[in-house]
């Protein structure tokens, strides 16, 4: 029986010596051994991995990660501290594991201060949403104060148009207590009145959304 991080095919050490090759051809290799190695030392590796500058390295990273039931925590590290082309890679390989705990972490993807990170978030959590149904994903946006929920709803209407005319309809169908209510004012007690207000008009900001088109 093999141990863990060990495989038919080399260790989690031997792996990562071809991954740092010279060739593109081994390192791509590197990664397809890992991939098929068990254990969290093989799945951290190969999360590490989604740092690579090589883009189609990253996809064949994004691919293994997107196959590896239990990746999620360790893509989500990359997530949060990787540069803008890790993050974005992250959130694809999030997309394509499709587990239920990858909605949060990608919301808050939806403010990153990279264009590229904010189209792959909207990507993955349509893979997600696919998979689990828009309100999994509603409920996620729906958890946001009002404001950043405002700005995650436009971006998503801005990357995914035809999706988000769904996709704000399931929103607005959420129950008032779906959604966060606003920070209270300092040095006072939260307001019920304020809460519904605030719903009030982000279901009229829902409503006035200019998502109508086609898909880009």
């Amino acid at each position: 029986m093999s141990s863990p991080g060990r495989a038919a095919n080399g260790s989690v050490g031997e792996a990562v010596s071809l991954v740092q090759a010279a060739d593109l051809g081994t390192r791509c290799q590197g990664v397809s051994q890992l991939a098929a190695l068990v254990g969290a030392e093989a799945t951290e590796a190969l999360a590490h991995l989604l740092e690579e500058a090589s883009w189609y390295l990253r996809d064949r990273v994004v691919e293994a990660l997107g196959r590896r039931p239990g990746s999620g925590p360790a893509i989500v590290r990359v997530l949060r501290e990787g540069t803008w082309y890790a993050r974005a890679s992250a959130c694809d390989a999030l997309g394509r594991l499709g587990d239920v705990d990858a909605v949060a972490p990608l919301v808050e993807q939806l403010e990153d201060r990279n264009v590229s990170v904010q189209k792959s978030a909207v990507e993955a959590l349509g893979r997600v949403a696919r998979r689990h149904g828009d309100e999994l994903v509603a409920r996620g946006v729906a958890a946001l104060p009002p404001d950043r929920r405002r700005r995650a709803t436009a971006r998503m209407a801005h990357q995914k148009p035809a999706w988000a005319a769904e996709f704000v309809k399931v929103l607005a169908k959420l129950p008032d207590d779906a959604f966060a209510a606003a920070a209270p004012p300092v040095a006072s007690s939260p307001s019920r009145d304020a809460d519904v207000d605030s719903i009030v008009r982000f279901r009229q900001f829902l409503a006035d959304l200019p998502v109508a088109g086609e898909d880009s």
